[in-house]
């Protein structure tokens, strides 16, 4: 219900934990965690907000966001926080009301533009871009409830979604890089 274009099919959305180690040195996992994916179908699907979850041996995690945010995203985010964009204003009030998901993402350490707020600079100086629970092992992770508390969750994170695919389709076709 949130996006009718994610594909589903659990050959495309589920990692693989497995190596064949039968003739290699090295005999360790080929990831010490394995994770689910829903996500558009198609060739650049990092370019893409994505949902998540993710188990590792103590603990696991979920949320949205891009794995490569592209770069003109990046850009028309920035120009939107120092315009104060009310879509993105709209967006951060969002973000802050809640407490379930924590802004993530690797960021510059320089800092890009001194004259913004902390809060702004949170979003500002990120390179990458996604919302993020992270809990220890416990009892919900081995229940039937897991489903639909991600499914609540999940649905918690659509206008973030939403959002995200607007500014990659609002970068990509920027108008300012055609010549009408």
């Amino acid at each position: 219900s949130i996006d009718p274009d994610i594909d589903p099919n659990p050959k495309k959305c589920i990692s693989r934990i497995y190596r064949d180690v039968r003739f290699s040195k090295d005999k360790s996992p080929y990831r010490p965690n394995v994770w689910l994916a829903f996500k558009k179908s198609g060739k650049d699907w990092k370019a893409d907000p994505v949902y998540f979850f993710e188990i590792f041996h103590d603990s696991y995690r979920f949320g949205m966001g891009f794995y490569a945010v592209p770069k003109e995203a990046l850009e028309k985010l920035r120009e939107w926080i120092v315009k104060k964009n009310p879509k993105f204003q709209k967006i951060n009030a969002l973000y802050l009301e809640q407490d379930k998901f924590h802004l993530e993402g690797e960021k510059y350490r320089k800092i890009l533009n001194p004259s913004l707020s902390d809060e702004q600079l949170d979003w500002y100086q990120r390179k990458e871009l996604y919302f993020m629970q992270i809990r220890k092992a416990d009892e919900m992770l081995y229940s039937s409830t897991l489903a639909t508390v991600l499914l609540t969750r999940f649905k918690e994170l659509e206008p973030f979604y939403h959002f995200f695919h607007e500014l990659k389709k609002m970068s990509v076709f920027d108008d300012r890089k055609f010549n009408f």
